[in-house]
């Protein structure tokens, strides 16, 4: 017993020409959400801007797997995290156009991943609403018009399951190196420095404080910063989206996964700053979005956290992976053993 996941990529064709960002995720994201709520929403009339505090988030389709509440669905808040993960989450590539600029023609891959049943239920919904919007609705500040070329469309179905991250005791003191390459921007925010009674936790919506990223890719892209991201993000899919699936805890695996991460190294020199500017509707804000992009080796991982980087590039890791950013792959480079 898992979770099941399914991805379905296609390609958006450019009608014509103008500016957009290097990344569009967040865009169409953006194109995709108010007629997803127009479609799923319970609330038929006076639709607040966010579902946070709806009493209906629990049952909503839309709220459960765009924008769920987990104060609302589980009364309570695990580790800090009211907003949870989204199980529902928009992907684009990052386009290659001279100058920013695309030209009729020009195609867009759009990935759109769907964790947990409730999520893989939306299928045709999301699909229906899409052709809708590509009728009506145009892409970025020049008001791209845009066509969905059906043709290219590509499903792949797949189950997280607990005993998929289960290493024999003869593997726990293997070690590898591995290639990840991004197919996303990579944002993850640095920490401050400050002691945590100085740093109060700010509102998921105050946009002047959320987010702050570094500047130094190999202060803040490490081994076990990676491995840490990785265990968070598939352990609140587990804990989230189908508590009845059963699984070990990690806090145990994580000290020792950590603790022999230590001696592990990343050579960033094939990743590049990326920055752009995102903006919010519902919100009127508009911030600056930072990241990498590239790929990283890393030499000297422990095997037993392999599973997990697996699949934190599949579901997607750090900052704005509601819109695709944080997606990677792994590729093994060499096998040594101690």
């Amino acid at each position: 017993m898992g979770i099941p996941i399914e991805v379905i990529e296609s390609e958006l064709v450019f009608l014509d020409e103008g500016r957009m960002p290097a990344w569009p995720g967040p865009i169409v994201r953006g194109t995709m959400l108010r007629p997803l709520r127009n479609r799923l929403c319970v609330l038929e009339q006076d639709m607040p801007d966010y579902c946070r505090g709806c009493q209906f988030n629990a049952t909503c389709r839309y709220g459960r797997v765009l924008e769920p509440d987990r104060l609302m669905i589980d009364g309570h808040v695990r580790m800090g995290c009211r907003d949870g993960v989204r199980g529902l989450t928009f992907g684009t590539g990052r386009l290659d156009s001279p100058g920013g600029r695309v030209q009729p023609g020009n195609r867009l891959p759009v990935r759109f991943l769907f964790v947990g049943r409730a999520a893989i239920d939306l299928k045709m919904t999301v699909f229906e609403t899409l052709r809708d919007v590509s009728q009506t609705a145009t892409l970025g500040a020049d008001h791209i018009r845009f066509g969905v070329d059906r043709n290219s469309i590509r499903r792949d179905s797949m189950n997280i399951i607990p005993d998929g991250f289960e290493v024999s005791p003869s593997q726990r003191d293997e070690r590898v190196s591995l290639r990840l390459r991004l197919h996303s921007p990579l944002c993850l925010k640095s920490r401050s420095g400050q002691p945590r009674r100085e740093t109060s936790r700010s509102s998921s919506r105050d946009f002047s404080h959320r987010r702050r990223y570094g500047s130094d890719a190999a202060s803040i892209v490490t081994v076990p910063r990676l491995i840490r991201e990785s265990l968070r993000i598939v352990r609140r899919v587990f804990d989230e989206i189908d508590p009845d699936v059963k699984w070990n805890d990690t806090a145990m695996f994580l000290d020792e996964c950590l603790t022999l991460a230590e001696r592990s190294e990343i050579d960033v020199s094939g990743l590049r700053a990326t920055r752009q500017t995102r903006g919010s509707a519902r919100k009127k804000a508009r911030w600056e979005l930072a990241g990498w992009i590239g790929e990283a080796t890393l030499h000297d991982v422990p095997v037993i956290a392999i599973p997990w980087l697996i699949w934190a590039g599949v579901l997607g890791v750090g900052d704005s992976r509601n819109c695709g950013a944080g997606l990677w792959t792994i590729t093994q480079l060499e096998m040594n053993q101690n």
